[in-house]
């Protein structure tokens, strides 16, 4: 990467993005979060920042630094220009950002998941085992949100992946949901099928309705 290069990537980054390289550049030696609040006029933990900037291989981190009295927490250098493209492709292989589904692509996922198959049993148990233990682990978590022994950094990121779960669950509740829906209109459908009782005009009514309630499966 050139200068003029470099110029002009700063310029597409936020402001305080801007000001994170601009310290660490300046100060010529590794500084965690906690120490880049200061300069940089922010008070949260800078995860998100601190990562874009390593995605694009303009910063990297060296690993836990001790800070009298804190707390230790990762530490942030520059890179020299010349291993900008390394520094991005040697982060992004080994921190891949996950791919989270978003609220608006809820529908289709549903409507692909809505035809039937039989599935395994011992992988259900499974995934349903450890969605109760996630469960309980969430729950510790909220606990843990205010100790004094959990990283300021580390806490950042748990709020992230949590973020992410929230989008999860919500995407396994919708198709929960539908399936008890889904299987309740075949119920009724059985039910209209049923002839014992019916006059010929009441069976084809019937089945008039259970075909309607079959268009919407």
């Amino acid at each position: 990467m050139t200068e003029q290069e470099l110029a002009t990537v700063l310029e597409a980054l936020s402001r305080t993005e801007q000001d994170i390289y601009k310290t660490l550049d300046a100060e010529q030696g590794p500084m965690t979060a906690p120490m880049l609040r200061g300069p940089v006029r922010r008070t949260d933990g800078l995860t998100m920042e601190l990562r874009r900037l390593c995605e694009l291989g303009l910063v990297r981190p060296l690993g836990k630094k001790v800070i009298a009295g804190r707390h230790p927490a990762m530490a942030y250098v520059t890179v020299p220009l010349k291993d900008v493209e390394k520094a991005a492709e040697r982060f992004n292989v080994r921190s891949p950002r996950r791919r989270r589904r978003s609220r608006h692509s809820r529908g289709p996922g549903i409507s692909q998941l809505r035809e039937m198959e039989r599935g395994d049993y011992e992988l259900w148990y499974r995934v349903r085992r450890r969605v109760l233990e996630l469960t309980q682990m969430v729950v510790q978590a909220e606990k843990m949100s205010f100790w004094d022994a959990a990283p300021e950094d580390e806490r950042e990121l748990v709020l992230a992946e949590l973020r992410g779960l929230q989008v999860a669950t919500e995407d396994a509740i919708a198709a929960f949901q539908m399936r008890a829906e889904d299987d309740a209109t075949r119920e009724k459908i059985e039910k209209l099928r049923e002839t014992n009782g019916r006059t010929a005009a009441e069976t084809a009514t019937a089945r008039r309705l259970a075909r309607k309630l079959e268009e919407k499966l």
